[in-house]
This record gives structure tokens, sequence and C-alpha cells, in this order.
């Protein structure tokens, strides 16, 4: 998770925290506590109350099924723009972006896109499109045995 919060600190440098394995607050009685959430403002703004907007927010994986859903689920209903699923296991980095309402009856919300992206791949959030990084270089090192 070191390498992700250290890319993201390097691109979110004016007008922007990065905050890690902290609160934030999409109104409901259990709020998820994201690996790394980018918020506005600085860490100044958060002493008395927990942010209610992010533009990126990164999961390192702890269960695939749960980040790419359920969570998914609570971060596109909270209108956050881009979601990072980091499956250090699988060696891959999901991305979803640009989130919407379902139709009407299911009363959730998802992202239009979402896209896989393997180690090789070089990606960029999208606040930041000329920052870009090597998925490879947010994952630990393979170590061979």
């Amino acid at each position: 998770m070191a390498k992700v919060e250290d890319f993201l600190q390097s691109t979110f440098t004016e007008g922007f925290h990065v905050r890690s394995q902290k609160a934030f607050d999409i109104g409901t009685r259990n709020d998820p506590g994201p690996d790394l959430a980018v918020v506005p403002g600085t860490v100044d703004d958060y002493t008395e109350q927990h942010p209610t907007a992010a533009i990126l927010i990164v999961e390192v994986l702890t269960s695939l099924a749960s980040d790419t859903s359920t969570k998914a689920e609570l971060y596109a209903s909270a209108r956050v723009p881009e979601y990072w699923v980091l499956d250090v296991e699988g060696r891959q980095l999901h991305i979803s972006r640009d989130p919407v309402a379902q139709p009407t009856g299911r009363g959730a919300n998802a992202y239009r896109t979402r896209q896989t992206f393997s180690a090789e791949d070089a990606v960029s959030p999208s606040a930041v499109p000329t920052a870009s990084v090597k998925v490879a270089d947010l994952l630990p090192k393979v170590t061979s045995s």
C-alpha cells in the first residue's frame, strides 16, 4: 500500500490531501474506511469531521468480490468519480469510473466504466491524466524462491 500512497501523494500535491486508512463519510451507519482516499483540502480540514467527498479511492485488495461489488456500489452512491482496487495476488489493478444510478427499482449505483489492467500496463488518475504509473510499480516486488 505504501507504493500507492507515495504515487498519490506525489501526484496530488495542490488542493488535495491523501488519507490512509481513515474514515470516509458516505452517509450510512457503516461507512467504509478506504485504504486510501484523495480528498479535497488539507489535513486540517478534517480534524473535526470526516470527508464526504473524494476524487479517488483506492482499496488494496482484501476481498476481490466485496471490493469490486459492495464497496464499489457504496463509493458510486457517494459519487466518488474514480475507484481503484489493487489486486496484489492477481497482480492487477481494477479501475472503475463515472458513477451512475441504476435503472429505477434497483435502488443502487454503479460505475459506467470498469477496466482491469495488468502489471505491465500504465495507468493515470482521471483527475491528473499526465501522471502515469506502471501497475507493477504499485505492487510489491515478486521474489523468486
